[in-house]
Parts: C-alpha cells; structure tokens; sequence
C-alpha cells in the first residue's frame, strides 16, 4: 500500500483553527483525525472531496456555498 500525503488536510486545519477557542481547536483536531484516516483508507475520490467534508464537519460548508 502506497503512502498517502495528508498534508494539505493538516494545513487546512491550521488555518480554521486561527481565532478559535480551545474547545474549537480540540474538535477540529479531533475531525482531522477522521477526515484522514478516511481519506488514507481512500473513502475519498480526491483530495477535494475530502477537504468539503472536513469543512462540513468543523461547520464552515454552508458558508462556502
């Protein structure tokens, strides 16, 4: 099995983490968590897909529409 970067999903959760509180930061660490082990296991089509969902899940998907 081929290793997969997960890089720009932890880039991503450094920039939505910038002026949260410490409860936010956790949970959005704790979603990166998923979103990359999913996306390591490929659930994901593409990085794009998995990136929208991570946006989803921290809260910000239904601004970005």
């Amino acid at each position: 099995m081929t290793s997969v970067s997960t890089e720009f999903l932890e880039r991503l959760a450094s920039q939505l983490k910038v002026g949260k509180d410490p409860a936010s930061r956790r949970a959005i660490e704790r979603i990166l968590d998923v979103i990359k082990n999913s996306y390591e296991q490929g659930k994901y089509e593409s990085p794009v897909e998995a990136e929208r969902d991570f946006r989803e899940l921290v809260g910000l998907g239904e601004h970005d529409k």
